[in-house]
């Protein structure tokens, strides 16, 4: 709930994570946020009551009470799965899809009977799909396998605390404002202490 998600998204979000089986895809641009979101829903899982497991590289996000294990440089990733499923997971969250062995491995995890969180460096939902595709998982194993994609990336925003008014030129954005509505403000970047004078 500090994710700046709207009602909606937050609702559809919860609704997704309460599956108990199938892999949830975490997915945009490098840098984007996308591994600390998946770590938020891991952490919004986290109870006593459920065996949550990672598979990362490294690990970025220490949580309490979930096992998190650091990816060998020289074990295969194969082999690394292997060992965590024999401790039956309820939940696994696999650090990112980076080849086609991995995206392999992760839909024939999330299809035994888990429910799998991982992520993907992709422009958009519609391109992870295609990403997929070209990874070699076939239209039935997405199909039957993948059961919500969370696309984001990051955007730029104006500080609240510090930004500026300006005055709206408009012979400018004239073509552009719906007389119907109420004359748009314009505002630039400030700079103060609260958002380390980036404005």
């Amino acid at each position: 709930n500090q994710l700046t998600l709207t009602n909606a998204q937050f609702a559809s979000l919860r609704q997704l994570i309460r599956n108990p089986d199938g892999l949830i895809l975490f997915v945009g641009p490098g840098n984007c946020g996308k591994t600390t979101t998946m770590n938020s829903v891991l952490e919004y899982l986290n109870h006593e009551s459920i065996n949550i497991m990672t598979l990362e590289d490294p690990i970025e996000y220490p949580m309490p009470m979930i096992r998190q294990t650091a990816i060998r440089p020289n074990t295969s990733f194969r082999k690394m799965l292997t060992a965590v499923l024999r401790q039956n997971p309820n939940v696994l969250a696999i650090d990112q899809v980076k080849n086609s062995k991995i995206a392999k491995l992760t839909f024939r995890t999330a299809l035994s009977g888990m429910l799998v969180l991982s992520t993907l460096d992709a422009g958009s939902v519609f391109h992870a799909i295609q990403r997929l595709k070209n990874m070699s998982i076939h239209a039935e194993t997405l199909s039957s396998g993948l059961i919500g994609i969370v696309g984001q990336r990051l955007i730029q925003k104006l500080c609240l605390h510090c930004k500026l008014e300006e005055p709206l030129d408009v012979e400018k954005f004239d073509h552009l404002i719906n007389p119907a509505i109420e004359k748009p403000k314009l505002f630039s970047a400030g700079g103060c202490h609260l958002c380390d004078f980036t404005g």
